[in-house]
C-alpha cells in the first residue's frame, strides 16, 4: 500500500492503477470529471492527497489530449486510434503526457507508472509500451511554425488558434485571448425572483465561507470563487438559485418575455434559460421547450419542478428541427436559440472540447445551426422576436450565421443590443462576451425582429 512519507506520495500499483482506469474512463463518459469521480470511488481514493494530484492531472491531460496524440505519432509513426485496446492506448497517452509535458515529472510517479502499468495492459502491447516509454526519455517537442508554437504554450490546437486569429485586433490580443482561456474564472447563480432575492443569497453563500458578490452587469446574477457543494446547498435544493453563467443569464432578459406570450425555447435542456423565461414572465407565459435528449429533458424537468417554473413550460422531447411541422407555422411570439456549438467560449469547463474541432466538425455544426435557425423562422410570428446566441467565440457559428441568414430573409432587422458587453465588430447590433475582456466566459447574442411575412 503507497504511504505518504518525508512529505512525498509514494504510488503503488493500485493508484497507478485508479490513474489509469479514471482516464480511461474518462475517454468514454463525457464530462470525463464524472468517470474519474466513479472510478475513484470504486478505488477508495476520493478526499485523498491522491485524488487531489491525480485530478490535477487528469485535468492537465484532457487539456493537452490532442498535443498528446502528436507526439505518439511522432515517436512511434502510428495513430494512437489505431489502437484498439483502451486500456494500452491510454496508457500510452497518459505516460507521453507525464514524461513529456507535465512540469512536475515527479520520479516516483513515474518510476511507478512504468512498473505498474506494464503489468495492466494486454501482454500483447507490452513491448510497445516499453518502446515507446524508452523514445521518450529525453524527448522535447520543439514546434516548428508560430501556431504550433501557441499550440503547446497554451494548449489550444494550432487549427483553432488560426480560427481565433479572425476575430481578434491583432497578435498581441490573440495571445491574451488563448491565456483567458485556460484562466479560472468566477461561477455563477443566478437568484429565482420567484423564491428569493439576491441579498439573501449573497449572504448565505458568504455565511458558507463562499466569496460572493452580485454581478455588475447582468441583474438577480450571483459570482462566486472558490469550491461549493451543490449536494448540501439549500440555495440550490429549494430552487432558491440555478447554476448559470453571467452571460448564459443574460439570455432571458434580452428577450424580454411577457404574460400571454409563447415563447419557444428550440434547444431547451438542461433548462438554465428555459425556466429563466418563465421567471421572467412570472409563470404567466407560456414556454414549449425542445430537446432531443432524454436525459437533459429530465433534468430540465427536474429544475422545473425545483424553481417553480413547472407549469409554465411544455417541454417537448423531439428534434427541433421539426418544431414547425409539431407546432405549426407562425405561431411563436418569440423564439430563443441557443444551438449546439464549438463551446469554444467556455473551454476552461469543458479542457477537452478544444481537440474535438476539426473542419468537417465545424462545418456540420453550422449546417445544424442554420437549419435550427430556418426553424426558427418558420414558426415566428411577423412581429415576433427571435434571440440567438452562442457560448461560440467563432465568426462562422456567430456573424456568419447571422449574415447568411438576414441574406436569405430581408423580412428580419437587428434589434440593437446596447450593452452590458461589447458590440460586434463584425456585425452592428450583435454583442460579444469576451473572456479577456470582460472576465466571463465567451458568449454572441443577436436579437432580431420579423418586421412582415417573407
Amino acid at each position: 500500500m503507497a504511504r505518504k512519507r518525508g512529505g512525498k506520495l509514494r504510488f503503488g500499483c493500485r493508484e497507478i492503477e485508479a490513474l489509469l482506469r479514471a482516464v480511461a474512463r474518462g475517454e468514454e463518459i463525457k464530462p470525463f470529471q464524472v468517470a474519474k469521480r466513479e472510478v475513484f470511488q470504486q478505488f477508495g481514493i476520493v478526499g485523498t492527497d491522491y485524488d487531489r494530484v491525480f485530478t490535477a492531472i487528469i485535468y492537465k491531460f484532457f487539456r493537452a489530449r490532442g498535443l498528446v496524440d502528436k507526439i505518439v505519432a511522432k515517436v512511434t509513426n502510428l495513430d494512437p486510434e489505431k489502437i484498439e485496446d483502451l486500456l494500452t492506448r491510454t496508457a500510452l497517452r497518459l505516460g507521453t503526457y507525464l514524461r513529456v509535458l507535465d512540469e512536475v515529472k515527479d520520479e516516483n510517479l513515474l518510476e511507478a507508472f512504468h512498473r505498474c502499468v506494464r503489468e495492466l495492459i494486454d501482454p500483447s502491447y507490452r513491448q510497445l509500451f516499453d518502446a515507446v516509454w524508452r523514445a521518450l526519455e529525453g524527448f522535447e517537442y520543439v514546434p516548428s511554425t508560430r501556431d504550433e508554437e501557441l499550440e503547446l504554450r497554451y494548449l489550444v490546437p494550432s487549427y483553432l488558434v488560426k480560427l481565433l486569429r479572425q476575430v481578434v485586433e491583432n497578435e498581441k490580443e490573440l495571445e491574451e485571448l488563448l491565456n483567458a482561456l485556460n484562466t479560472p474564472l468566477p461561477l455563477g447563480f443566478r437568484v429565482n425572483t420567484l423564491k428569493s432575492s439576491i441579498d439573501r443569497v449573497v449572504r448565505k453563500l458568504r455565511r458558507l465561507g463562499v466569496d460572493a458578490w452580485p454581478s455588475e452587469r447582468v441583474p438577480n446574477h450571483v459570482r462566486y470563487m472558490g469550491g461549493v457543494d451543490y449536494t448540501k446547498l439549500d440555495l440550490l435544493r429549494n430552487g432558491e438559485v440555478v447554476p448559470q453563467d453571467e452571460p448564459s443569464a443574460l439570455a432571458a432578459i434580452l428577450l424580454d418575455p411577457r404574460p400571454g406570450e409563447l415563447i419557444v425555447d428550440l434547444c431547451a435542456a438542461p433548462g438554465g434559460k428555459t425556466t429563466h423565461l418563465a421567471e421572467l414572465s412570472r409563470n404567466r407565459a407560456t414556454i414549449i421547450a425542445f430537446d432531443i435528449f432524454i436525459d437533459r429533458m429530465e433534468r430540465l424537468k427536474e429544475m422545473a419542478m425545483r424553481t417553480g417554473t413547472y407549469q409554465s413550460i411544455l417541454p417537448m422531447l423531439a428534434d427541433a428541427r421539426y418544431a414547425s411541422r409539431i407546432l405549426g407555422e407562425e405561431v411563436a411570439d418569440k423564439v430563443l436559440l441557443d444551438p449546439p456549438c464549438s463551446s469554444t467560449g467556455v473551454l476552461f469547463k469543458h479542457p477537452d472540447a478544444r481537440w474535438k474541432l476539426t473542419p468537417e466538425r465545424l462545418l456540420d455544426t453550422v449546417m445544424l445551426q442554420r437549419a435550427l435557425l430556418e426553424e426558427a423562422h418558420r414558426i415566428l410570428k411577423p412581429g415576433g422576436k427571435l434571440l440567438y446566441t452562442t457560448c461560440s467565440l467563432l465568426y462562422a457559428e456567430n456573424e456568419g450565421n447571422i449574415k447568411w441568414f438576414l441574406s436569405k430573409h430581408p423580412c428580419y432587422e437587428i434589434v440593437p443590443l446596447k450593452g452590458p458587453y461589447e458590440e460586434s465588430r463584425f456585425l452592428p447590433g450583435a454583442m460579444r462576451a469576451w473572456p479577456h475582456r470582460h472576465g466571463v466566459s465567451g458568449f454572441f447574442y443577436v436579437l432580431l425582429e420579423k418586421v412582415y411575412r417573407c
